[in-house]
């Protein structure tokens, strides 16, 4: 390739600016081909009624030393469906409030530990159906949750003058901790999605893509469980296999540039595939 002079140093920066994109796109295309694997195998598994627990930190938020952080999520369910088609429900009600501690440790620039105790309270309240009378059953559980320990590798950083672009990979497992033995008012077993556990080991895969511009941040999260069977009161049960992502903006609104503390305002969707 001929080069005219003067503009040699301009022809290496355009050659490894494009090295870049295209080693970029390479590993784009390896996170979105992963999660797309992982979607379709999830939709092979049993069908599943607890709620995953979230991705965590970000590696852009767990750079050095050691961090805590409290997450809180309540769910309502009072719908049900066949399929996609809604059916009657009347009367049936569960709630779900999970307060989860994530703490991390950064052992190396590129590996951080990472463990997630959830405190959980649910409550259910089911209509039974005894000939021409109707029975109203309630039940409610609280506790520590299943705990999970989990290890977050980066394998791609890259770090421009006004932008930084991370892609870690996590494995991990969750522990059988929470407990499974809450009865409802009437003296039964309440069922395993409404206890503080699930009774099973289970597998945790995750992906988790950040790229940040100035103040903004854009965060994205796959996390994949592997469920076993579990226990609860006398009868065995195995939730089936899920596939929780989410994507998240972030604008920091202090300080202007890290590192330090940080203020920041956060918008994201999530979601589950079970």
């Amino acid at each position: 390739l001929c080069v005219p002079e003067g503009f040699e140093v301009m022809a290496n920066n355009w050659c490894f600016l494009n090295l870049n994109i295209l080693i970029m796109k390479r590993y784009l295309s390896i996170f979105f081909v992963a999660t797309a694997f992982l979607v379709s195998f999830v939709g092979l598994s049993f069908s599943c009624d607890y709620c995953q627990l979230s991705q965590g930190l970000s590696p852009l938020q767990s750079t050095t030393g050691i961090g805590l952080r409290v997450d809180e999520r309540y769910v309502v369910l009072d719908k049900m469906y066949r399929g996609t088609e809604r059916v009657s429900n009347p009367g049936n009600k569960e709630t779900h409030l999970v307060t989860q501690f994530t703490g991390f440790y950064t052992v190396t620039p590129d590996f951080t530990a990472l463990a997630f105790v959830p405190y959980v309270r649910r409550t259910m309240r089911e209509v039974h159906q005894h000939h021409d009378e109707e029975e109203l059953v309630k039940g409610d559980a609280s506790g520590v949750g299943d705990i999970s320990l989990a290890g977050r590798y980066t394998f791609f950083r890259r770090h421009d003058l006004d932008s930084t672009t991370i892609l870690a990979g996590l494995a991990g497992v969750k522990l059988p901790t929470g407990a499974t033995n809450a009865r409802d008012d009437v003296g039964n077993y309440m069922d395993a999605h409404v206890q503080p556990g699930t009774g099973s080991t289970d597998v945790l895969l995750g992906l988790n893509l950040n790229h940040a511009i100035d103040r903004f941040t854009l965060a994205s999260n796959a996390l994949f469980s592997v469920n076993n069977e579990g226990k609860t009161g006398n009868a065995k049960h195995q939730f089936g296999n899920m596939l929780a992502y989410d994507v998240t903006g972030l604008y920091r609104i202090y300080p202007a540039t890290p590192p330090g503390q940080t203020l920041s305002l956060a918008l994201g969707v999530a979601g589950e595939w079970r």
